[in-house]
């Protein structure tokens, strides 16, 4: 997969959670609210995936910056001798 393609899917990802998490109550529509913002453009945009500029919308706030890092929940994961951890799932979806 291209670094292009890879990065659509990371957003649509984003953006599909974001649909979904402001629709809740509680807890996670209150994080979500946090990434409703402006993307912050880089030269270099690989890490963080994507970063959002909240602006505040009171005195009482003030103006927030979150990095985004898209990453990979997998069950299907090993321990490797160096005592990283690599998954091992992406292989068998591959196939």
């Amino acid at each position: 997969m291209s670094v292009r393609n890879k990065k659509i899917e990371e957003r649509e990802c984003l953006e599909k959670v974001m649909k979904v998490g402001l629709k809740e109550r509680g807890e996670t529509k209150r994080i979500l609210q946090l990434l409703v913002g402006d993307d912050i453009g880089r030269f270099n945009e690989e890490r963080p995936d994507f970063i959002k500029r909240r602006i505040a919308k009171s005195k009482h706030e003030r103006d927030t910056i979150i990095g985004i890092e898209h990453f990979r929940v997998d069950h299907l994961s090993v321990l490797k001798q160096n005592g990283d951890i690599e998954s091992s799932g992406i292989v068998f979806e591959k196939r």
